[in-house]
């Protein structure tokens, strides 16, 4: 009977590191530029996976209240699989 317990025991702890949650990514070295016309985003993206990211871009007007600011349309490295790095 022990060796069973063992066995389950296991084949329950391979499952749990099976279906563990992947971390979060994360964002750094954010910086802005505005040229009068355009705001550039720069930023960096690492993830312990060295997975791709969803990367989303909220904006707010008012000091971090409400994220509901409609910014126009963006270009470049935001939405789904964006590689990480630089």
């Amino acid at each position: 009977m022990k060796t069973i317990l063992s066995i389950f025991v296991i084949i329950i702890f391979g499952a749990a590191l099976a279906f563990a949650d992947n971390t979060s990514p994360v964002v750094s070295n954010v910086s802005f530029n505005y040229d009068g016309a355009h705001v550039t985003v720069t930023y960096d993206v690492t993830d312990a996976e060295q997975s791709t990211a969803t990367i989303k871009m909220k904006v707010s007007t008012d000091g971090g209240s409400s994220w509901g600011y409609n910014y126009g349309t963006a270009t470049g490295d935001i939405g789904e699989n964006i590689s990480t790095g630089t």
